[in-house]
């Protein structure tokens, strides 16, 4: 969906980038503009839109320590840490390993905000999946591991975001990764069979089913015009084994789950 109110900020961020004009509220207009192409699924337009921001936001020096006040630096943190987000998320669903802005380091400022850490997790799980090293036994070793630890990872961010709101950046992040990285392992053998990569996904495809259902309700309740874009593709690939766990044994808890899920979305 193209809205005429799409194409005129389109134009007017074109404009300010004819003009040589840089601002904070710019780069953040930017990843607004991002953020609504992702959730309208006009996936290359988000990725150059996420592109020209990475470069935008580098040139502003968003990535470095400044010497602002305390509030205007954590907003310039918030606002670059969001990009990377962005940046990983799109990756993760796209299939493209080449991200726009680099993982950070030991001496990159973080913000207040720890949910923004974990793209730091789904950088990983895409180097793993699109950029392998050829040692096998490595590789199988960091599977297991990133797998360990995003799963670890699922009812602090379930109990966080059912506290705090609908954004669901963390949750949209860390649940479409571990299914990448099964869908990945069961591949490419590192995990086993797909038989097993399936029943490793079925205790999260649950967790998010259990969890739609209490965030948002029945598709009934739910308010589209705040829906966060992070969410569908969870709800998606957790439909989705729900399913081919029905197929495989016709389990009534797996059927009931599936009819929740789709009654959701």
């Amino acid at each position: 969906m193209q809205s005429t109110l799409y194409a005129n900020v389109k134009s007017t961020l074109g404009l300010l980038e004819a003009l040589n004009y840089q601002s904070l509220e710019v780069v953040q207009s930017r990843l607004l503009c991002v953020f609504y192409e992702m959730g309208h699924g006009i996936l290359p337009a988000a990725s150059i839109s996420l592109a020209t921001c990475a470069k935008v936001a580098r040139s502003m020096n968003l990535h470095k320590r400044s010497a602002t006040p305390a509030v205007l630096e954590e907003e310039r943190k918030r606002t670059w840490w969001m990009l990377l987000n962005l940046d990983r998320f799109l990756s993760v669903i796209s299939g493209d390993p080449m991200l726009c802005t680099r993982d950070p380091n030991i001496d990159d400022t973080y913000p207040i905000d720890d949910g923004l850490w974990l793209q730091d997790l789904a950088g990983k799980v895409i180097r793993h999946i699109f950029d392998p090293t050829p040692d096998a036994a490595f590789q199988e070793q960091e599977a297991v591991q990133l797998e360990r630890t995003l799963m670890a990872l699922m009812p602090l961010l379930v109990e966080e975001e059912l506290q705090f709101g609908n954004y669901c950046s963390a949750f949209g992040i860390c649940t479409n990764a571990p299914f990448v990285l099964h869908d990945s392992m069961g591949r490419n053998g590192t995990g086993g069979s797909n038989d097993r990569a399936l029943d490793a996904m079925e205790p999260l495809s649950i967790r998010i089913t259990q969890f739609s259902l209490r965030l948002f309700g029945t598709g009934q309740d739910l308010n589209y015009g705040t829906f966060s874009p992070y969410v569908p593709l969870s709800l998606y690939q957790a439909a989705v084994v729900q399913l081919r766990l029905w197929k495989r044994s016709e389990r009534s808890g797996a059927y009931w789950a599936l009819t929740a899920k789709v009654l959701t979305v």
